[in-house]
């Protein structure tokens, strides 16, 4: 049993507030490849414009889903990075003065993050939510995603690991690696099955940040 992290330790572990951040929209604006790929590019031009912590991000033709952190106790910043993120996105390989349409946003869901054990639940969930739409047969698969960093696969240079595989594993490296992949597979063979934090949190409404809970 790991104690219970506070919210100082959480702080410093993380050097920020941590939100679990998912955007759906309206129709299947990110069906094009390419239009994943110039998201996730958004999502490290966003960083380099205004800082934030981005610890793992999953892109579908629907669907946009971050772990993310900010300097600010603040649900609405945390959803500020992800509305920049999309304006950002809009102006991408595209001739100056130009913008793609915005894509209709359905929903919207913002959740604050309260322990490591927690932010690994969220990540094995976002890293497999393809494997649950049918989009392919295994997390390993999907190009989209953070994962491939986290198994050291490919390198989106934006993505902070650090704070879950040193959570996993002190020693870091290849073991830590390695029990990342093994709580993805547990998941994946229960059918990846939806976080009890976020069955708790109402979708509708953004939570305010709260103390973190005991690991």
């Amino acid at each position: 049993m790991k104690k219970a992290e506070t919210d100082k330790e959480i702080h410093r572990i993380f050097r920020s507030y941590v939100y679990y951040v998912e955007c759906t929209f309206n129709g299947y604006a990110l069906a094009d490849d390419a239009y994943k790929f110039f998201m996730i590019k958004a999502m490290g031009k966003r960083k380099k414009l205004a800082f934030y912590e981005l610890y793992g991000f999953v892109v579908m033709d629907d669907m946009v889903r971050m772990l993310l952190g900010i300097d600010e106790s603040d649900a609405g910043a945390a959803l500020a990075v992800l509305h920049d993120t999309l304006e950002i996105w809009q102006t991408l390989q595209m001739p100056e003065g130009k913008m793609r349409p915005m894509p209709e946003i359905l929903s919207e869901h913002l959740l604050p993050v309260g322990s490591r054990g927690e932010a690994a639940e969220l990540l094995c969930y976002m890293h497999l939510s393809p494997v649950n739409r049918d989009c392919c047969r295994s997390g390993y698969d999907w190009w989209w995603s953070s994962y491939s960093t986290y198994r050291g696969r490919y390198n989106w240079e934006m993505v902070n690991t650090a704070p879950i595989l040193q959570y996993l594993s002190p020693a870091g490296g290849e073991k830590a690696r390695a029990k990342f992949n093994e709580l993805h597979r547990s998941a994946e063979r229960h059918g990846n099955p939806e976080p009890d934090c976020l069955k708790a949190a109402d979708p509708k409404k953004p939570e305010k940040p709260g103390k973190p809970e005991a690991i």
